[in-house]
């Protein structure tokens, strides 16, 4: 009935009366929802989840954008209907299939269907900007774990986060990694370090995240450094009560470390003086419980790792003249030195296929039982040429095939950079 009265009214010019019903009624529908959000059983809780994204994208902050006149419409979610639909999205979609061998496979592949709808009706709040982007911990968290499962989504989600906010997106990648640490940890006893088999999980989702920035760090290297930092409050937070003693999630500079290469050399040092400053307040740090600070900081204080890269690929073996060629030299050509490959772009997976795959799932109607507010919230959202679910293309950065001298190393136009805007958003 709500989009009904929204179809049928005057954008431009609409009746101050039927704006205002529209309004009361779908305030009370939502109240509604939301408190069957906390009741509700689990069939009438999933499409009542499917709903609410529905609404929320129909009455979203655009309308008034497209339709001044309609801006008494919008409804925007609380932080507490936004906590409930991240709530869901952990005990009802990132969760592991039972292995009931009495469970049809058709009702296997129709569950996961309704879990992908479900999934995307969300994603498509956060890729539209309606809820902030930090609602994406859950998402991103699970990037690895279920990435069979939802890989494109996620992957999808992401990209258009960073089409909004690089840096927003980068401190919800370190908050969602710091969730995965935490979770990790109290299914250790309280606590782990980098030694135990759990972390690879915690490190494999950061090297997966670290695949998101590119080859470009200059054009990325604030997003880069909102990382850092925020990872750096985490793991320096002191436990309550233990001022002097080590701080519990100190382990979880390893996982930062991944990191570190992301980095130009201006903004190691920047961060390093960002550590070193939140260093200030801690204990002396001697002794193997120490470790994941120490190889952190000099990870950041040392910037000789690059310029050694060129000095073993323009190393000859001994005993042969300058200039001789051996067979496996004669075959893989004047291209083929360390120096290269360590220049080469790490494999990625192809993108194409999977982001195509998701943006018809979320810029469509989020299931069946919404085909009208799927249409409806499509219609206005794309009746004045709006983008927001259109995936950009991306080239692929050309390598420079040639060896390069130890000074062009160093990313071009990084030399001069100015790092004063960079060290006081650290500052701050």
């Amino acid at each position: 009935m709500l989009l009904w009265m929204l179809k049928s009214m005057d954008n431009k010019s609409p009746d101050k009366s039927e704006l205002k019903s529209l309004k009361k009624k779908s305030t009370s529908f939502m109240k509604v929802l939301q408190e069957l959000l906390l009741t509700a059983n689990a069939m009438t809780l999933c499409e009542t989840f499917v709903t609410v994204c529905d609404l929320l994208v129909v009455f979203s902050p655009q309308i008034a954008v497209l339709y001044p006149a309609l801006e008494p419409l919008v409804y925007e979610a609380n932080e507490d209907l936004q906590r409930q639909l991240c709530s869901f999205l952990t005990e009802y979609i990132f969760t592991a299939d039972d292995n009931d061998d009495t469970t049809d496979d058709n009702d296997k592949i129709d569950e996961m269907h309704n879990k992908r709808r479900r999934l995307a009706a969300f994603a498509k709040l956060v890729t539209c900007n309606i809820v902030p982007i930090n609602n994406a911990i859950e998402i991103f968290k699970n990037y690895v774990k279920f990435y069979n499962d939802y890989g494109d989504i996620i992957k999808y989600t992401l990209t258009k986060c960073r089409e909004i906010s690089k840096v927003n997106t980068a401190q919800t990648l370190a908050m969602s990694l710091a969730k995965l640490y935490e979770e990790v940890a109290e299914d250790n006893g309280g606590s782990i370090d980098s030694r135990n088999e759990k972390f690879g999980v915690i490190r494999d989702l950061a090297r997966r995240f670290t695949l998101t920035f590119g080859l470009d760090q200059v054009k990325n290297r604030e997003a880069v450094a909102a990382l850092h930092k925020q990872g750096i409050g985490f793991a320096l937070r002191k436990q309550a009560g233990d001022e002097l003693g080590v701080p519990p999630n100190l382990s979880f500079l390893d996982v930062l470390c991944e990191f570190v290469n992301k980095l130009i050399k201006q903004d190691r040092k920047v961060v390093g003086m960002y550590l070193d400053k939140h260093m200030a307040n801690l204990p002396p740090h001697r002794g193997d419980e120490w470790a994941p600070l120490n190889n952190y900081r000099a990870l950041l204080v040392n910037d000789d790792d690059t310029r050694s890269i060129a000095s073993t690929s323009v190393s000859r073996p001994r005993g042969r003249r300058q200039g001789a060629r051996t067979p496996a030299n004669r075959q893989a050509g004047p291209l083929a030195s360390t120096a290269i490959k360590a220049r080469q772009a790490p494999p990625q997976e192809d993108d194409v296929a999977s982001v195509s795959c998701s943006m018809s799932v979320l810029s469509t109607g989020s299931g069946q039982g919404s085909d009208a507010g799927g249409r409806l919230g499509a219609s206005i959202l794309s009746e004045h040429g709006d983008a927001t679910l259109i995936s950009p293309s991306r080239a692929r950065p050309k390598l420079t095939m040639r060896l390069p001298a130890p000074s062009e190393l160093l990313i071009d136009g990084a030399e001069g950079a100015d790092e004063s805007d960079l060290e006081n958003f650290l500052m701050e």
